[in-house]
């Protein structure tokens, strides 16, 4: 995958930017897949992606029958667009990079199978399930020539960037002593509230 695609990559995953903003290239637009739909944000990204002119989204890999029928039915996508295994979508070589939205155990299969092929890959936070699985991930990234990207959404956000920015390149708030963060959400709206 050449820079600029690699680059529309990532902001594809950090901004959610819709089609409306992006425009097809010369180098052609990013071919992306999504393996799994269990993680709550790939509803989201898939509708991204769908609308983005710059990308050409080629297959959703779910063996997970609920979740198909969900996805066919929210993005009007054909019974023939979702693969039951990756390797299927891997075959034909038509691949930049994979989206992934999984469960965390098998992040290190989906690195593994992409990275011989140069299929770059996002994973869902966390990377992976232990230390075990993420130096695997690394060897499988580094000896494929990969990246492999944890989509951390506040690592990108401007309000940590512009924090990260004055607290370690302008000394603004002098040395630090002791950090305390409260991050986190509810989870989807209703479904976790009392």
């Amino acid at each position: 995958m050449n820079t600029a695609k690699l680059l529309r990559f990532i902001l594809l995953l950090t901004t959610g930017i819709s089609g409306a903003f992006a425009t097809e290239t010369s180098s052609g637009p990013l071919r992306l897949a999504v393996v799994g739909l269990t993680h709550g944000h790939s509803a989201r990204f898939v509708t991204n992606a769908l609308a983005r002119l710059d990308v050409k989204f080629v297959g959703i890999v779910e063996a997970g029958e609920g979740l198909v029928a969900r996805a066919m039915e929210r993005h009007q996508l054909p019974r023939g667009f979702f693969h039951d295994r990756l390797d299927s979508l891997l075959a034909n070589g038509k691949l930049d990079a994979v989206a992934a939205f999984n469960m965390t155990f098998e992040h290190l299969a989906v690195v593994e199978a992409c990275a011989p092929r140069g299929v770059h890959v996002m994973v869902e936070k966390p990377l992976a399930v232990s230390l075990e699985h993420a130096r695997a991930i690394e060897r499988a990234a580094t000896n494929g020539g990969i990246h492999v990207i944890v989509n951390y959404e506040p690592v990108w956000s401007p309000a940590d960037q512009r924090a990260f920015e004055l607290v370690r390149e302008k000394n603004a708030v002098g040395e630090i002593r002791k950090l305390v963060a409260h991050d986190g959400n509810n989870g989807p709206v209703g479904k976790y509230r009392r």
